[in-house]
């Protein structure tokens, strides 16, 4: 199997790219990116005959940047990244899949939720629109098949009286993405829209206030969105992958982040 290495020790980078046969279609990239030491980068030769064909802990040879950009998979291959929680790494992915209003119905992003949700979890969605795959689903329009028609800050008041702190083992957090999209599910159920309802960094900030006491130890949060976000390190969670899902064209990417709660109190608060 052939394969392309970009390699250095730890607190550096590694790309691989492997291809099924010479002169097959590109099968697979991998690149794997250490956040401890970004200061020593590996610098590439350039072999005359193509890739190597081994990866080696030093970097023996390789291809030059330009023509790793070359071989940038087709949008079936997919981007994924090295993952080893004991390096400190997050594992990253970059799919390319038809966008959908629907999020969860996505084929990649549907995949990671089958990783993750499990029978007889508790799951929350406050903003699931006609997802079934939360246990306890919220949309503000009743035309949707959620199971509550709240305003995600009083589901979540709801669900913290009815289930109690720490009881729930994944929240799946797909809000509107933009203040116009805020704009357009208000005026979709016939409520007021103004400045301050419409500001999706206040409604993020809030849900994610209220839901936190709820999640348990070891419990996930997967935040979807344009930016990757999510709880963050001052509420006490570790980002464990990142899900870039291209749709092409002008759209942007849906980011999908997963992240598990490891501490009960907060360091630092979201603005």
């Amino acid at each position: 199997m052939n394969g392309l290495a970009l390699c250095a020790g730890a607190g550096g980078l590694e790309l691989g790219l492997h291809l099924a046969e010479p002169g097959s279609q590109r099968q697979r990239w991998g690149r794997r990116i250490f956040a401890n030491d970004s200061s020593s980068w590996p610098t590439p030769n350039t072999p005359s005959d193509g890739p190597n064909s081994e990866s080696t802990a030093t970097h023996t040879g390789g291809m030059d940047l330009e023509g790793a950009v070359a071989l940038w998979p087709t949008p079936d291959a997919g981007v994924r990244t090295g993952f080893n929680r004991s390096e400190g790494m997050t594992e990253m992915t970059r799919v390319w899949a038809m966008p959908s209003a629907e999020t969860f119905s996505i084929r990649p992003i549907a995949r990671l939720l089958d990783r993750y949700l499990q029978p007889g979890a508790v799951i929350l969605d406050p903003f699931a629109r006609n997802s079934l795959r939360a246990t306890h689903t919220n949309d503000l329009n009743p035309a949707t098949e959620a199971l509550w028609h709240l305003p995600a800050e009083e589901f979540i008041g709801l669900m913290t009286n009815l289930l109690g702190p720490q009881s729930v083992d994944v929240l799946l957090f797909d809000p509107p993405y933009s203040p116009r999209q805020i704009s357009e599910a208000y005026q979709s159920v016939g409520r007021t829209v103004s400045m301050e309802t419409t500001q999706n960094a206040r409604l993020y900030a809030k849900v994610r206030e209220l839901a936190h006491p709820l999640i348990r130890m070891g419990g996930h949060v997967i935040s979807c969105g344009w930016n990757s976000a999510g709880m963050g390190k001052g509420r006490g969670y570790e980002l464990l992958e990142v899900l870039l899902v291209a749709h092409g064209g002008a759209h942007n990417d849906t980011i999908v982040t997963v992240e598990r709660k490891v501490a009960e109190q907060a360091i630092l608060r979201e603005a």
